[in-house]
């Protein structure tokens, strides 16, 4: 960090920051507009590490309004994690309820309470995907009147909700946006000067794949690498050198692309 003059790590693995390059801004703007037309299920839709995550964070910072309450979960492992976490963001019933069906009962009087006070209700569901076709349909039968929306994240494509939701698609960066993306990640995190030259970051670009979370784990391998050496601005090479360092975890779909190829 001292030798790229950064105030912090620009790529957080935990609650990475929202960049407004295209793919995320339309995913963005799109499911907004469909919560504010009044859409019951709305999912969010991408592979892993696309950044479906921070754009739902996003969403939902930019949906807080007065009258508007908001229940959040994050990777529920079960029904019951899942309905204790709605539970407590929403602030409502005794802590300790242990069955679904209790929960779902304080959930459903939280609802009618909402409703009555003439509020509005968003339940955001992230990470999600291993949760079972039944426990959404209780989810959705939350609300009889139809009132509230429900959004929720989801990698694999396939509709697990009784009600037929709007998708909303969350693709991968260009090579543009991923410049922009790195460029306003560095900035943020103190550096004004250039940090890559041209060469190094289409290569970035073209290993990672344009997914946010393998682009943030090799620029970080890249930005340590570039330290160790004293280069006062990261080269195609240092990328070529780190990359494969990485585990095949970080750039899923890359096979067996070498990087030559790449």
């Amino acid at each position: 960090m001292k030798h790229w003059n950064l105030a912090r790590d620009p790529f957080p693995t935990v609650a990475p920051a929202f960049v407004s390059v295209a793919a995320h801004q339309t995913a963005l703007e799109t499911l907004l507009g469909v919560v504010g037309a009044g859409e019951r299920f709305v999912i969010l839709r991408g592979e892993v590490g696309i950044g479906k995550s921070t754009v739902l964070k996003q969403a939902v910072d930019r949906l807080r309004a007065p009258g508007v309450r908001i229940a959040t979960s994050s990777n529920p492992q079960n029904e019951v994690g899942l309905l204790e976490d709605l539970r407590r963001s929403l602030r409502f019933g005794k802590p300790g309820l242990s069955t679904s069906g209790e929960l779902i009962l304080a959930l459903s009087n939280a609802v009618r309470l909402i409703h009555a006070q003439r509020g509005r209700m968003i339940v955001a569901i992230d990470g999600a995907d291993l949760l079972s076709a039944e426990v959404w349909s209780r989810i959705g039968c939350l609300d009889s009147l139809g009132h509230t929306t429900i959004i929720r994240t989801q990698a694999e494509k396939s509709g697990e909700i009784a009600d037929e939701p709007v998708f909303i698609q969350l693709e991968r960066l260009t090579r543009q946006e991923s410049r922009h993306y790195l460029t306003e990640k560095l900035v943020r995190a103190g550096r004004t000067e250039q940090t890559f030259n041209a060469r190094a970051t289409t290569r970035l670009h073209a290993l990672a794949m344009g997914v946010p979370r393998s682009l943030d784990r090799l620029t970080r391998a890249a930005l340590q690498a570039g330290a160790r050496r004293n280069e006062p601005i990261v080269t195609e090479e240092t990328v070529a050198c780190v990359a494969p360092s990485l585990n095949r975890e970080t750039f899923p779909r890359l096979g067996s692309l070498s990087l030559e190829s790449a």
